[in-house]
């Protein structure tokens, strides 16, 4: 299993456990699914949001792909590139822990995330409150 997560110090940490958030959400939004064969590459709603400020985002890969997955400010500049490399089919989580490229704290506030690989763009809104 491919997994990754990277925290804030900028470790890769394998995950041991694929697919555990649930299905559905809160207003409708799109969580992890439960562990199945990936058969799309989708980008799920993060966990918690609004967070303060750490949060999980979630990703699944239907094939191996490089993937880059940033954190853009509300005025569209970049925050944060949380994951840059080539990952395999599979669910895959990162947590952020609200810090910007510096290491320092970003303010509340909205912001959004954007998955990109060769065959797939999306974003979502992120809510950060302190």
């Amino acid at each position: 299993m491919e997994a990754a997560i990277l925290d804030g110090d900028r470790r890769v940490v394998p995950i041991v456990e694929s697919g555990a958030l649930a299905s559905g959400g809160a207003r409708g939004e799109e969580l992890a699914p439960e562990p199945t064969e990936v058969r799309e590459t989708t980008l799920y709603q993060s966990y918690p949001n609004p967070s303060n400020p750490v949060t999980t985002i979630s990703f699944s890969l239907k094939e191996r792909s490089l993937v880059t997955l940033r954190i853009f400010s509300v005025s569209g500049h970049l925050v944060r590139t949380l994951v840059s490399e080539e990952l395999g089919p599979d669910l895959h989580r990162v947590v952020w822990d609200g810090r910007g490229e510096r290491g320092t704290r970003i303010s509340s506030g909205l912001y959004f995330y954007r998955l990109e690989t060769p065959a797939f763009v999306d974003q979502k809104k992120l809510v950060i409150l302190k």
